[in-house]
């Protein structure tokens, strides 16, 4: 292991950071399952992307699952529907 020298008050950063490793916990992963955001386009004419990117995700969250998911914890998409319109420069013309 390479050795490095820290002055005092990283040390003492370092070792609070490392007490606090055991009791922290993330957000979006519980005991049982993992939550994965993502925003796809709910209308205008990128609605259509939103909803093939939904099932994308979904169907490859599904396999994840089937196959025991992420050490033992189910994957669980959040996909809140954005209601905003894309610019106009990012719409099709057609």
């Amino acid at each position: 292991m390479p050795r490095y020298t820290l002055n005092g008050t990283t040390a003492e950063d370092l070792v609070a950071y490392l007490k606090r490793l055991g009791s922290d916990g993330d957000r979006g992963v519980g005991g049982t399952e993992i939550a994965v955001a993502a925003v796809v386009p709910g209308s205008g004419q990128l609605a259509g992307i939103g909803s093939v990117v939904g099932r994308l995700l979904s169907a490859h969250f599904d396999r994840v699952n089937r196959d025991g998911g992420i050490y033992n914890r189910q994957i669980v998409l959040k996909a809140p529907r954005s209601t905003h319109r894309a610019p106009r420069w990012m719409r099709c013309s057609g």
